[in-house]
């Protein structure tokens, strides 16, 4: 079973680990995909099953980018009481 604390996804098994954005976007894709893409699948048409995949690679762009962010920061030492920080 999965819950959702904050941004992040976390398994029953796993509450001690912190998970960046590729693995909570990876994870929400997973659900997406079992939940909702898969069992219509067929249903489709191509232009809608292009669109669906366009939007996976955009989210994850979109992942791949706030890591680098969440790296740099942790690099820097910045935390969320700095100015620049912003949810």
């Amino acid at each position: 079973m999965w819950y959702i604390i904050g941004m992040n996804f976390l398994n029953n098994d796993d509450t001690d680990e912190q998970h960046d954005a590729n693995d909570v976007t990876s994870q929400a894709m997973s659900a997406l995909w079992d939940i909702a893409i898969a069992p219509n699948q067929e249903k489709f048409t191509e232009e809608e099953q292009s669109m669906i995949a366009l939007i996976g690679i955009t989210l994850k762009v979109v992942a791949h980018k706030a890591s680098l962010y969440e790296q740099e920061h942790e690099q820097i030492g910045s935390t969320p009481s700095d100015s620049n920080w912003r949810n």
